[in-house]
């Protein structure tokens, strides 16, 4: 019995419904070539993979990443059933997103790729916060998570 989907607990997705595309097409083999390269080179990249295909409007963009402290068999399997949602919810819209517990995986027509993305974060009111000591502490908290998860033995994480 494989109780692994289990753990992997979704969060959210969000699909990118503008445009769709049609089983069979280019962009459809486009899309199935960026998965297959986010998981094949998965486990080699730490858990963090991109990868692109295709041309022009049928270029197809991808990013897949795990939690740095889970092992490489939970990140496969995380990202397996991350697919599995995606592909199920998003059917054929052009781009989608999901979040589970320990994994996260997103693809789309547009280049996306170290691009700041706020889809979906949630803007606290500043003037409800204990004020600047606040602030300033969060910011060399988030500062020295930053620096710490950079270091390659800490593979991308880091807590505080």
């Amino acid at each position: 019995m494989n109780f692994t989907s289990a753990l992997c607990g979704y969060i959210w997705h969000t699909c990118d419904n503008s445009s769709a595309f049609t089983d069979g097409s280019t962009y459809s083999t486009n899309l199935n070539l960026v998965i297959n390269d986010l998981f094949l080179n998965a486990p080699q990249n730490l858990g963090f993979n991109t990868s692109s295909h295709g041309q022009s409007t049928n270029k197809v963009y991808g990013l897949l990443q795990c939690t740095g402290n889970i092992p490489a068999v939970r990140c496969s399997n995380c990202l397996a059933e991350a697919n599995s949602i995606i592909q199920n919810r998003c059917a054929n819209d052009i781009g989608g997103r999901i979040w589970l517990d320990d994994c996260f995986l997103r693809y789309n027509n547009s280049n996306f790729i170290s691009t700041l993305d706020t889809h979906g974060v949630i803007v606290v009111n500043k003037n409800h916060i204990v004020g600047e000591a606040f602030r300033s502490t969060t910011s060399e908290l988030l500062s020295n998570l930053s620096n710490r998860a950079y270091i390659s033995a800490n593979k991308g994480f880091a807590t505080g």
